[in-house]
């Protein structure tokens, strides 16, 4: 499946075959698989808006939330797991603080 920006003239499939999991521990959050921000990013800047809302409801350590944040959203995340809502909270306190400067 193909999808084509008119604005930008940009062909976008469905495959993204560009990307990896993080694997490096120096980028990596939690143990399990872990998406790139530059993914959330991407997906963010295709679908999103500023001041538009991201919901995640498995939002594992926060990246889809790092990428709304950066990008002015509003965001909900939820998760099951307490550790992992820490760190997304750690996470964006951080981002949070370095967009203040």
């Amino acid at each position: 499946m193909i999808f084509s920006t008119a604005e930008s003239g940009i062909n976008l499939s469905d495959v993204w075959d560009d990307l990896s999991p993080v694997r490096h521990k120096k980028r990596k959050h939690r143990k399990a698989n872990e998406l790139p921000q530059v993914l959330t990013d991407r997906i963010v800047k295709i679908a999103g808006r500023r001041g538009g809302i991201l919901i995640d409801p498995f939002v594992g350590t926060g990246t889809s939330l790092v990428s709304a944040l950066q990008a002015h959203m509003t965001f909900v995340g939820n998760d099951l797991s307490l550790k992992n809502a820490r760190i997304s909270l750690d996470r964006l306190a951080t981002i949070e603080r370095s967009l203040k400067r």
